[in-house]
């Protein structure tokens, strides 16, 4: 394994290596087993993260982040993702085989996102992911 970070209250890195999800973009993760009903909960915050931080980046010359007004945009997008604890978990797995693509983000917090919400995520992925890295 090459690097399991927790990094504090805002967030925690698994994996870290670089731009990774499905081939997509995507850093920011949440496990959920339901994650289409969670998309529901977490997409208005990940939009209103993404719009904040579009907009700081334009004034400062762009950013990987992109302003827009829907979720499920944003999910299509690539930008963030919601994944069953398993899926997370082979996502890990090939980051930690190799895979270049290879880095996951849990951010529990993202504009401003209910902390229950958040702490369902670490808890599965504390459960469900972690304890298949313990070597």
């Amino acid at each position: 394994m090459r690097m399991v970070t927790i990094a504090g209250a805002a967030g925690l890195a698994l994996l870290c290596a670089g731009p990774a999800w499905a081939g997509k973009n995507s850093n920011r993760v949440e496990a959920n087993a339901s994650p289409d009903a969670a998309w529901k909960l977490i997409g208005p915050h990940a939009v209103h993260e993404s719009n904040s931080y579009a907009t700081w980046a334009a004034a400062r010359g762009g950013g990987n982040y992109q302003a827009t007004s829907d979720p499920d945009t944003l999910r299509a997008s690539g930008a963030y993702a919601v994944m069953t604890p398993p899926e997370v978990l082979a996502l890990a797995k090939r980051i930690d085989a190799g895979d270049p693509r290879g880095r996951l983000v849990f951010h529990p917090m993202m504009g401003g996102m209910p902390f229950a919400l958040g702490q369902d995520s670490l808890d599965l992925v504390v459960r469900e992911i972690m304890p298949e890295f313990v070597r």
